[in-house]
């Protein structure tokens, strides 16, 4: 509520100005028709006056509010002198002319940023106003604030999703797009979560409410954006600085050149009191100023807009810095789930028949390999879901946790698990231990598949590599960023085997979490600048410990929300390279700014203190060094590079 109001006061605030700058330009240019028409010199200096008292009134009040409540000497106070010392020499017009213009400086500038700042507001949007809630066999339709945590919620065909939470019935595929920034539609399941905002493209769906309105994924998306783009990165921060000592600087040598010529070598007052406010007005760091932070919310917005989250202009400026990157395995680099790499039949038997086997006693367990085994025998789940799909008569089902299960089925007797489990129940494996160290060798888990006293067949099961992995990492190894390393938990062998399908060198394996975080310091060391990615949950440490972290997949998880820097939030691993590209591109712009904005000073300088530039042409450089300034930054919301 709070800050409603204060954005409402804002833009009447904003409004208020932009109407005191038409005003004040329309007096100016009142005044200048005075001018040439011959009017009484009177009626030409009352227009510039009115312009200059409308105009200047918010320019006075900024100076004023500066002056009193942080002690020191704004851009503001450097106008308001000026304007006032043109005055007391007579320059009428071009006192109105440096508050019109200075004026439509400012205004230009608070649309400028409105527009960066809108281009992430725009996904407030994107949330329906109501929802249609199911209680006791009932729709109707109630307010979205009014929806609360646990309530059932129906979304139709082409309805946009009112609620962060999961499907409870029904099956569709979801349009995330604005969501995760990913345009291929993702399909739904009972369980799976969705977001506010993203489109229901096919199927019927009810949805159990996990979060309530305030704090769905949208919300959180713009107020960690807002919070973004309202921080100062580590160049805007110097400006400022700089800023501080330039102001007071730039009076001082303006009032030097408006006496020490008069004083020392007797030359006319009012012909260097002029200059020394032309200089003044030439001091008047605008588009200095506004050259940073309107290319980092820009910058900001255009990578939410393709969803990733970046949380200040401190890191927007780490990421394209960074000399080394480290990922975890599980989840980040893989699947995060087990799927079926190989089946290999014994004598006597085939891989359907092997699988077969499997899937037998396998969709009684809950176990993630018994899912992946079905998954490949072409079913969804397990346990209850699977009993549906199998008829078949099981007694003594027995499953031991870690080792593998066995069962009766339809008069035969199953057994599926590790090598050591069905050597304990007397099976001989010795015949198959060279077939299984290979496959155990390349990282896979390994289980024997038996029918009553025979071993049938082995199935090799690996966490899969993310299809986008490779590329990703072949982008960020062109970007510069040619130390790359893995961090697992999991053991040796497998950490090696995917470090090797992705051409990974710097393998660390079996680490504890803490032993994550010794390893992303000693990076830090050595190579100063570093990026972690991880899966924001257990990766937490590690994250924090890096100079910027990168969490994956993390869209409506607050825990990866509140522990990385930098959030993805969908699967994609090619959006990183993309995010390094962007804070490169937009350190780029900020220089070029920077450059342009002293360049453009220092030759209207030259020409003011030889006498050959006005107070209006000082301004008009501003004004116009200003917009450009401010175009150049707002490039980066069409800038980003990445799949």
């Amino acid at each position: 509520m709070i800050r409603t109001l204060t954005h409402t006061l804002h833009e009447l605030l904003a409004e208020t100005e932009a109407l005191l700058t038409l005003a004040a330009g329309l007096a100016f240019l009142a005044g200048i028709g005075a001018s040439v028409a011959g009017a009484p010199r009177p009626a030409q200096v009352g227009l510039y006056l009115v312009a200059i008292v409308v105009g200047g009134v918010p320019i006075a009040r900024e100076a004023w509010e500066t002056l009193v409540g942080e002690r020191r000497l704004s851009i503001d106070s450097l106008v308001v002198v000026a304007v006032v010392g043109a005055a007391l020499l007579g320059q009428w017009w071009e006192g109105a002319a440096v508050v019109f213009l200075f004026s439509l400086s400012e205004m230009l500038e608070d649309l400028t940023l409105d527009r960066a700042h809108s281009a992430i507001q725009a996904l407030m949007a994107l949330s329906p106003e109501e929802a249609r809630v199911k209680a006791a066999g009932r729709e109707s339709l109630v307010p979205v604030a009014d929806v609360a945590v646990g309530a059932t919620v129906v979304v139709r065909p082409g309805e946009r999703i009112p609620v962060d939470g999961n499907v409870s019935a029904g099956e569709t595929t979801v349009d995330q797009s604005a969501i995760t920034g990913e345009s291929v539609p993702a399909a739904k399941h009972a369980g799976d979560r969705v977001f506010t905002g993203t489109i229901n493209q096919q199927g019927y769906l009810e949805i159990t409410t996990t979060h309530p309105a305030e704090d769905n994924a949208i919300a959180r998306i713009v107020q960690l954006v807002e919070s973004a783009q309202a921080s100062k990165a580590p160049t805007a921060q110097f400006i400022d600085r700089f800023a501080a000592y330039y102001t007071p600087g730039i009076v001082v040598l303006a009032l030097l050149v408006a006496l020490v010529p008069w004083l020392a070598f007797g030359q006319p007052l009012q012909e260097w009191v002029y200059r020394g406010l032309v200089l003044l007005l030439v001091g008047c760091p605008c588009a200095l100023v506004i050259s940073t932070p309107i290319s980092i919310v820009a910058a900001i917005a255009r990578s939410a807009r393709a969803g990733v989250l970046v949380k200040s202009g401190t890191v927007m400026e780490i990421l394209g810095q960074a000399k080394a990157i480290a990922f975890d395995k599980t989840g980040t680099l893989t699947q995060g789930r087990a799927a079926v790499t190989d089946v290999v039949p014994f004598p006597g038997y085939d891989e359907a028949a092997v699988i077969r086997m499997a899937d037998r006693v396998e969709h009684r367990s809950e176990h993630q390999l018994a899912a992946a085994i079905l998954r490949h025998a072409g079913h969804a789940g397990t346990g209850r879901a699977a009993d549906r799909l199998h008829t078949e008569d099981v007694q003594e089902f027995e499953a031991v946790a870690g080792r593998g299960v066995r069962a009766s089925v339809d008069g035969h007797v199953y057994v599926c698990g590790s090598p050591g489990y069905l050597q304990d129940l007397g099976y001989d494996v010795a015949a198959q231990r060279d077939a299984v160290a290979q496959l155990q060798a390349a990282g896979k888990t390994v289980l024997l598949v038996a029918e009553n006293r025979t071993l049938s067949g082995a199935i090799a099961t690996m966490d899969v590599v993310r299809p986008e992995a490779a590329p990703a990492l072949q982008e960020v190894e062109r970007l510069g960023l040619t130390h790359v390393a893995l961090l697992t938990g999991d053991s040796r062998a497998t950490a090696s085997a995917i470090g090797r399908q992705l051409g990974i060198e710097n393998v660390h394996a079996e680490l504890l979490p803490e032993q994550k975080v010794a390893v992303v310091q000693d990076l830090v060391d050595s190579h100063d600048t570093v990026l972690m990615v991880g899966d924001g949950v257990n990766d937490a440490p590690a994250l924090a410990a890096a100079s910027a972290g990168i969490a994956l997949g993390a869209a409506g998880t607050d825990v990866a929300m509140e522990s990385a820097d930098v959030v993805l939030m969908g699967d994609d691993l090619r959006k990183i390279p993309a995010a390094l590209r962007l804070s490169r591109r937009t350190m780029a712009v900020i220089k070029q700014n920077i450059a342009f904005s002293l360049g453009i000073k220092a030759a209207v300088l030259l020409l003011a203190l030889v006498g050959l530039a006005s107070l209006w042409m000082a301004v008009l450089a501003d004004v116009g060094a200003t917009i450009l300034v401010a175009a150049n930054g707002l490039r980066l919301l069409r800038a980003w590079d990445g799949s």
